[in-house]
């Protein structure tokens, strides 16, 4: 896989192409990378679908997490932005390895932690969490594979940072840059209760 073939595509094609983001992977991960993440979930999904570990997003690895983020839209139209808290194991014999994000909208109304499965070719796009629409228009990235200790303090050079490192391309959503180092945001209770009782087995790389 050559990752420089994407070269030719405008952002926002590689962000909404499964093809393309794949070209960015070493051989060695594509390899084992299955195939129709949308044939998984056609009739079996409940309202808790992305938010527990028996129901996670199906993606096209890293790549794929991020541009399923960044294509999330709240009811009322707002963007999310999110950051890598590690992976766990789960599954018979914690064979399945799913990686799991915390996501702010860019209004701040809406803290959320989803479950993504990596290992597929593919990302689902016919499904999604309760409380979210997708969409594909005019997509910058908008989610690291780094974990953020203050997030979403530094949201914008991280994702930067993320997209050079796995792509020819340089950029992210500007929105991130309301989030910058100085940045403080209020976890609500709810929210900072259900991140306390996240056990995650292989913690993400620090942003520094």
């Amino acid at each position: 896989m050559d990752c420089e073939e994407s070269r030719i595509a405008s952002v926002t094609e590689f962000m909404t192409s499964d093809k393309l983001q794949n070209l960015c992977y070493p051989y060695s991960l594509f390899s084992t990378m299955q195939f129709d993440a949308d044939e998984w979930y056609i009739w079996e999904l409940t309202p808790l679908f992305g938010r527990v570990e028996s129901e996670p997003i199906l993606v096209n690895g890293p790549l794929g997490s991020i541009a399923y983020i960044s294509c999330l839209r709240t009811l009322d139209g707002s963007r999310m932005c999110g950051h890598c808290l590690g992976r766990i194991q789960t599954g018979a014999e914690q064979k399945r390895t799913l990686t799991v994000y915390e996501l702010l909208s860019e209004n701040e109304d809406n803290w959320d932690v989803l479950y993504f499965d990596e290992s597929f070719t593919s990302k689902m796009r016919w499904q999604f969490p309760l409380g979210y629409a997708f969409c594909e228009d005019d997509i910058l990235p908008s989610a690291t594979t780094y974990f953020l200790r203050t997030f979403p303090r530094s949201a914008f050079e991280s994702v930067l940072r993320s997209i050079e490192e796995m792509t020819p391309y340089s950029c992210a959503n500007p929105f991130l840059h309301r989030f910058d180092p100085q940045y403080y945001a209020f976890r609500p209770d709810p929210h900072a209760e259900r991140m306390e009782r996240i056990k995650i087995d292989v913690a993400a790389i620090p942003f520094a």
